[in-house]
């Protein structure tokens, strides 16, 4: 809630400026390729790569290739339950 009328303008310029700097990254967000290499870049240093691997394959379940998604799944160094691991690899495209 806004203690003033006059607070309006302040936060609206505040808002302005953080969706013209940050809208265009998130927007590029919306690309498969894209979020899968900021996951990967953000997440690469860390000692606990399982969301960063299981976020990229399940991004990448539904148009493969398979042989990706299952290196991804193979890199968690916690098991993927098999009931995700089943429902992820569901999704992958047949072979025609």
């Amino acid at each position: 809630a806004l203690a003033s009328e006059s607070e309006v303008d302040a936060i609206g310029e505040v808002l302005r400026r953080t969706l013209a700097t940050g809208a265009p990254w998130l927007v590029s967000l919306f690309d498969r390729d894209e979020l899968c290499t900021t996951i990967h870049q953000r997440y690469a240093d860390f000692n606990i790569p399982l969301e960063r691997h299981v976020g990229q394959a399940l991004l990448r379940s539904a148009e493969g290739p398979a042989e990706e998604v299952e290196r991804l799944l193979a890199s968690a160094l916690v098991p993927v339950q098999p009931t995700l691991r089943a429902w992820i690899t569901a999704r992958l495209p047949r072979a025609a």
